[in-house]
């Protein structure tokens, strides 16, 4: 009996290191992820930039309460590109947390100086939940809410 004991209590530590790897390697994975969309943002790529959205019938974003479907959305991506003058990014931040080696919940935080067309440069802040979901090797964003305050 305590014999059993002791390879329960082993076999349940190598599960523990191996789900706290595969964590990592899922936090790495979308934090890069992230990082790509906001390269192709900044680059004002509309296409990149919106393949790491889901196109589902299922998909939703909403953003400062507005309800968006993913045709929606790739329309403000391309009215914010053509208007944006210049962006730099301040400050972001990233907390990834993995359901399994093929979800995560991603919350995202930054800070941006933005210049619009015939518009002062302005500061804006914003906070993403994000549920992220991994298709075919990569991540990408399967729903998610945005507030800019």
């Amino acid at each position: 009996m305590k014999l059993l004991a002791i390879y329960l209590a082993m076999l349940s530590l190598l599960l523990l290191q191996s789900l706290q790897a595969q964590n990592t390697q899922v936090q790495k994975e979308v934090e890069k992820t992230i990082q790509s969309l906001v390269e192709y943002s900044v680059d004002k790529n509309l296409d990149k930039s919106m393949s790491f959205w889901s196109d589902s019938d299922d998909f939703t974003y909403i953003a400062d309460g507005k309800q968006l479907n993913f045709t929606e959305l790739k329309q403000v991506y391309s009215d914010y590109f053509q208007n944006r003058e210049q962006v730099k990014i301040i400050s972001q931040s990233y907390t990834v947390h993995a359901i399994n080696q093929y979800n995560a919940i991603c919350v995202w935080e930054g800070t941006e100086k933005v210049k619009m067309k015939d518009q002062d440069e302005t500061v804006v802040n914003w906070i993403a939940t994000l549920i992220m979901e991994n298709k075919k090797g990569g991540w990408v964003i399967i729903h998610g809410h945005t507030s800019h305050f």
